[in-house]
């Protein structure tokens, strides 16, 4: 399972979740944005960088897969390797990941990690939480066939 989060949840032991550091190695440090395996999958690193992944995304008629994890977060970081195996598999979907820290109006309401999110047209859809690899993949599988 994941971490809780939020006002006074804490993420790792000492810190609160928010506000913790930006990048550096680990959870999205090193994959630089579009530096990931497949050309729908990338990092996130701000709100502007998310609201503009939306929007293109809503666009092109694409749905939006999002990891919402924390730096600190073991069982996220497991995640992010799922993430980009179905990306992989779902050429025409996009699949984002974002670190709570560095998303700070768009992550308010997330209060556990991983939380995933799928968004379509702009909206929130689906959503799934816990790094539960085959949950994941059956929310995925339910949203990409439901069209």
């Amino acid at each position: 399972g994941g971490g809780a989060r939020g006002a006074g949840a804490a993420a790792a032991p000492g810190g609160s979740g928010r506000g913790v550091g930006s990048g550096g190695a680990g959870y999205g440090g090193g994959v630089g944005g579009g530096g990931g395996r497949s050309r729908n999958f990338r990092f996130v690193r701000s709100d502007e960088e998310f609201r503009a992944e939306l929007e293109m995304a809503r666009r092109e008629k694409k749905i939006v897969v999002v990891e919402f994890g924390t730096q600190y977060c073991r069982a996220c970081k497991s995640m992010v390797s799922v993430m980009s195996e179905l990306s992989q598999a779902h050429p025409k979907t996009q699949f984002l990941v974002a670190q709570c820290e560095q998303l700070p109006e768009t992550t308010q309401n997330v209060r556990y990690t991983p939380t995933f999110r799928f968004y379509k047209d702009g909206s929130t859809i689906d959503e799934c939480i816990g790094a539960e690899k085959q949950s994941l993949r059956d929310h995925v599988w339910l949203q990409l066939t439901a069209d």
